[in-house]
């Protein structure tokens, strides 16, 4: 919900990249009070999200998550919320959003794919990506994009 009682249309969030790594547990990305209405799409697309706590995301419905890259190198199983359903593992949250990814990414320090990275050119095609990634590199056209905000030079 916005501030006041609206609701939220056409919410686009894609290619970040998100390193959490908070002093307790919670998830990097939480939706759990907000609303979404109207008639355009609402997307979470193309981001690398790396945490070091199990929980991944927790969020109603209203958005679909699309493509994102999760990796969480603990020893349990890592979480996510989505739609009112406790997903524990990736093969039950596939269920819910099914192209979603749990790979380790391979980034270096400063949370740029390395080489064989599994988030080089995997990442879905949007509308207006812009021209440039995190770090001013040109985003060329017609290369598959990368998921995550920084993309591997060429």
């Amino acid at each position: 919900m916005t501030w006041d009682g609206g609701l939220l249309d056409g919410v686009f969030i894609h290619n970040n990249t998100f390193f959490w790594n908070p002093p307790v547990e919670g998830p990097p990305v939480k939706m759990t009070e907000t609303e979404f209405g109207g008639s355009r799409s609402n997307s979470v697309i193309n981001n690398v999200i790396y945490s070091t706590v199990p929980s991944m995301i927790h969020s109603g419905a209203g958005i679909k998550f699309q493509h994102n890259l999760y990796w969480y190198p603990g020893d349990s199983l890592p979480k996510w919320s989505y739609g009112g359903r406790e997903h524990v593992g990736l093969t039950s949250y596939r269920a819910a959003a099914k192209d979603e990814l749990f790979i380790e990414p391979k980034l270096d320090w400063l949370l740029r794919p390395l080489a064989g990275s599994q988030a080089i050119g995997r990442g879905l095609r949007v509308p207006d990506p812009g021209s440039q990634d995190a770090f001013g590199a040109p985003l060329l056209p017609g290369k598959p994009p990368d998921i995550g905000a920084i993309h591997r030079p060429t």
